[in-house]
């Protein structure tokens, strides 16, 4: 007569490791999003001037930014902005538009940027050419404030710094401790059987 070996899972290790990495990302995204862009303005506070260079390929929030040069203790440096908290865009596609967007928007001077960038684009829906809304105001070869952070001068900020959005960074910390928490109940709970 042969031995059946039965081996058993333990499911409240599995699902709580599942639950705790589901927590983890969640705490990451708000440290490295929020809590640690907190303190940037007290952090950058050396101010130089930074030319633009070229605008970026990378679109922020839907949009091209300038690509800021400057220099800090000797080296020079990059640095992209200025970025928003946000962009709101409303979009009207037709095939009979012409090939470039027009685009109106709420930016009027670099003094007096929003945090919120609202855009109004009519675009054509086949094949169409978007230039940056900042193209504007920010032209290449112009000179724009930058302020770094002296002890680590590669930490820095376009003109003014866009404070993140605060609801949406609550949502993803309570998001994350419910995970911990549940990660926390399924370890030391109650055991879990599945047949």
């Amino acid at each position: 007569m042969k031995k059946r070996i039965v081996i058993e899972m333990n499911w409240n290790i599995f699902w709580g490791l599942y639950t705790l990495a589901f927590a983890v990302a969640a705490l990451l995204v708000w440290y490295f999003l929020y809590y640690r862009k907190k303190h940037y303005t007290e952090l950058c506070s050396v101010k130089t001037a930074g030319t633009v260079v070229r605008y970026s390929a990378v679109r922020y929030n839907d949009i091209s930014l300038p690509v800021v040069e400057y220099t800090a203790n000797g080296h020079t440096y990059t640095v992209v902005g200025p970025k928003f908290s946000a962009t709101v865009t409303k979009s009207f596609s037709s095939p009979f538009h012409r090939a470039k967007t027009d685009i109106t928007s709420n930016l009027t001077t670099r003094e007096d940027l929003p945090s919120v960038l609202k855009l109004n684009l009519r675009q054509n829906s086949l094949a169409g050419l978007t230039e940056s809304p900042l193209l504007e105001l920010y032209p290449i070869g112009s000179e724009v404030d930058v302020f770094y952070n002296p002890r680590k001068p590669k930490m820095a900020y376009v003109q003014r710094f866009a404070r993140p959005q605060k609801i949406l960074y609550t949502i993803i910390l309570l998001l994350g401790l419910t995970f911990l928490a549940a990660a926390l109940f399924i370890f030391f709970g109650p055991t879990i059987t599945m047949h």
